[in-house]
């Protein structure tokens, strides 16, 4: 089991991104982060504390939730036309291709640093939201990839991008949310 040391009370350690106080020690990156939204906009890139300033900061996180929110838009338009036009041959395989590839690509853009989150959490034998996200996101994946493969039953591709995409957009504006209080 991972031991977790909470930081002397003279030698106080702040968020890489907020610069809000943070309990546990630095992680292997030399950054410690006091949740997971702040991880998520730190590890796009820069840092709302440059110094003690706030920095009005980069656009990244949210222009990646941003793609992946018309992503996850235009995969349920298609994935609504997969489940009840049922389409046949060429133009199956292609839905079914396009809906897998929009998916991955969501999961890719956004879901990389909860899975990172969640296995963190497991270490230390905590069991969060993370968890329940990648349930649903797996049983999704799962179900959709037996239905192309086989043929029968609804596809579920549009689950995965939108699941992944509302959870990224909440932890963007909690993490946003704390940055100007903690300004």
């Amino acid at each position: 089991m991972k031991e977790v040391i909470e930081t002397p009370p003279g030698d106080p350690v702040f968020c890489g991104y907020c610069g809000g106080p943070v309990r546990v020690p630095a992680e292997s990156s030399g950054l410690s982060y006091c949740c997971y939204g702040c991880r998520v906009l730190g590890a796009a890139g820069g840092s709302a504390v440059t110094r003690g300033e706030v920095d009005e900061g980069s656009g990244s996180p949210w222009f990646r939730v941003g793609v992946g929110a018309c992503l996850a838009g235009q995969s349920m338009l298609f994935g609504l036309a997969a489940n009840l036009g049922q389409p046949e041959g060429l133009a199956r395989g292609v839905i079914h291709i396009g809906l897998a590839a929009s998916s991955i690509l969501v999961l890719w853009l956004l879901g990389i640093p909860m899975i990172r989150e969640a296995c963190s959490c497991a270490r230390d034998r905590r069991w969060t939201m993370e968890w329940l996200f990648l349930v649903g996101i797996a049983g999704a994946l799962g179900a959709s990839i037996y239905s192309s493969l086989t043929g029968r039953g609804a596809v579920y591709y549009e689950t995965v991008a939108v699941l992944v995409t509302v959870y990224s957009a909440g932890k963007a504006l909690t993490a946003s949310a704390r940055r100007r209080a903690v300004a």
